[in-house]
């Protein structure tokens, strides 16, 4: 059997329930966040066994997790909010795909497993079509919450998860993932279901977690503005498809030897030493802005966003570091003008043997260390993150509930073709390290997108922790127009610290692409639901 799908529908006593959701839920991308996950497996393992397995693992963690079996709806309100909802219709759905299989067979591409690795598992390698499971359907008036599909390729499987961002945020992705290994590695090893376990998420009443506070204006938040007709908190970036050429998926890799370089050569004169995150985040963001060649008379400023969970930081009441929901917003947004972030460093990140040496060379200097661009985003970073606290959070959201509709405040951001960037920081939580049991293990790799870019570059940056065979490190994933891709490569800053890993067999792929994928793009694929 080459394709397969298991429906997996809440309890009968379920139907017909609802679950509100918070102001924080309904500010968060309306939109799916999708995780891809990659094992190598033995060429003569048993795939319908192995799927049987996820199968049996994604009905216990929607057991422990009901509301992946809910669909996000419409409230009947003027306020253009979101509910989930129990119905009929609602399920957690996981489905396989069997590209080994003849029928399946042409249509893969992209390769074997091993050709996956060699290229770093790129994105760009894996048309959404293929990987993922359908999510867009024009005759609902309802989205699932999770729809998963098991891609069984030659040597390995590609499993795919798209969980909706209005139930939940980054760390309570992890939570669904963390749960699901959990439940896959106990069905492989026989043991009993467990209802609940320390490491579940939290499930609460999404509303009680705020207590009302004053609410403010929307000048106490200078990273919203009130939406305009058509705007959405989604839709932060104004695409013309003639602005741009022909966007691709860029990967990198910068060592934990470098990362050491970067954080002695900025903790020279300056008062305090920067974190890894914000000294990356810091030089990620001057060197792309100034690969995109702005315009600093159109457009004098530049802002990254970066989300920061906020479960730790909340007071009266507290929250619990598994809370499942949204509690990632307000971002932290830091400022920088563009003419100052993309100005001249001052000292050169040059090769040291020690950090002692770093520091005196960058001593020796012609300017301080001071007047560095580096140092002044780093701040405003510092100063950004720091903002991001329980007052600032309890009062956005009692403007959100004072506002006429749940989405009558947007993003006060540009990311195309404007300059500002949003930086993701899942280095710190731990997707990589989840063990899946005794067949799957743990993964070769993973990576992870935030709705359908369709081609466009989205501003989105994402750091990641390495992978098998890279060493000690982090990956960067971001998608750019091919021009602003090869500037970055042209840039000695940025490349003396950044490798660009799949750089080498992009261009073989697309012309395997041009020749081959078009002719297989709209072959129907029929489903057998079980």
């Amino acid at each position: 059997m080459d394709t397969l799908m298991t429906t997996i529908k809440p309890a009968d006593r379920e139907l017909g329930k609802t679950i509100k959701l918070n102001a924080i839920d309904q500010i968060a991308p309306r939109d799916y966040v999708t995780i891809y996950y990659f094992f190598s497996l033995p060429q003569d393992v048993d795939i319908l066994a192995v799927y049987r397995i996820l199968e049996q693992g994604l009905l216990r963690t929607s057991r422990e997790i009901p509301e992946l079996m809910s669909s996000v709806c419409r409230s009947r309100n003027e306020r253009d909010e979101l509910e989930l909802c129990f119905n009929h219709d609602s399920a957690a759905t996981i489905c396989l795909k069997d590209y080994t299989k003849p029928n399946l067979r042409q249509r893969w591409i992209p390769g074997s497993f091993k050709d996956l690795e060699q290229s770093h598992f790129d994105l760009n390698m894996l048309p959404r079509e293929h990987v993922l499971a359908q999510t867009e359907f024009p005759d609902r008036s309802w989205q699932a919450s999770l729809v998963m599909q098991a891609n069984f390729i030659d040597g390995g499987l590609i499993l795919t998860g798209c969980l909706h961002h209005t139930i939940c945020d980054g760390t309570g992705t992890l939570l669904f993932w963390k749960t699901l290994g959990r439940n896959v590695s106990d069905v492989t090893a026989g043991l009993q279901f467990v209802s609940e376990s320390s490491a579940s998420a939290q499930l609460s009443n999404r509303l009680a977690i705020f207590n009302p506070r004053p609410s403010g204006t929307v000048c106490d938040f200078p990273g919203w503005k009130l939406a305009c007709e058509g705007e959405t908190v989604s839709g932060v970036s104004r695409y013309d498809i003639h602005q741009y050429p022909s966007v691709k998926f860029a990967s990198y890799f910068i060592s934990a030897a470098n990362i050491s370089r970067l954080i002695a050569m900025l903790s020279t004169g300056s008062a305090q030493r920067p974190s890894p995150t914000e000294a990356i985040c810091a030089f990620i963001w001057r060197n792309v802005v100034k690969a995109r060649n702005i315009n600093a008379d159109e457009f004098p400023e530049s802002r990254l966003s970066i989300p920061v969970n906020t479960r730790t930081r909340m007071q009266n009441p507290l929250c619990s570091p598994r809370y499942w929901g949204n509690l990632s917003e307000p971002n932290a947004v830091a400022r920088m003008p563009i003419r100052l972030l993309c100005g001249p460093n001052p000292w050169p990140i040059k090769p040291a043997s020690s950090e002692t040496e770093s520091r005196n060379d960058a001593i020796a200097s012609d300017q301080s260390p001071e007047t560095s661009p580096l140092l002044s985003t780093i701040k405003q970073i510092k100063q950004a993150i720091r903002s991001v606290d329980n007052a600032a959070v309890r009062r956005l959201v009692n403007l959100i509930q004072h506002m006429p509709q749940a989405t009558s405040l947007t993003w006060d951001v540009n990311r195309w073709p404007g300059p500002d960037m949003l930086i993701v920081c899942l280095h710190s939580i731990g997707f990589g390290p989840i063990d899946f049991g005794q067949v799957l293990g743990v993964s070769s790799a993973y990576r992870c997108s935030v709705g359908i870019p369709k081609g466009k570059p989205d501003g989105r940056c994402i750091l990641m922790p390495t992978r098998k065979g890279l060493g000690e490190g982090l990956e960067v994933m971001m998608q750019y127009d091919t021009e602003t891709l090869q500037r970055l490569a042209q840039c000695g800053e940025f490349n003396d610290l950044f490798q660009r890993l799949n750089w080498a067999r992009r261009c073989h792929f697309d012309t395997i692409l041009d020749q081959k994928y078009n002719n297989f793009r709209h072959i129907p694929i029929t489903l057998c639901i079980i």
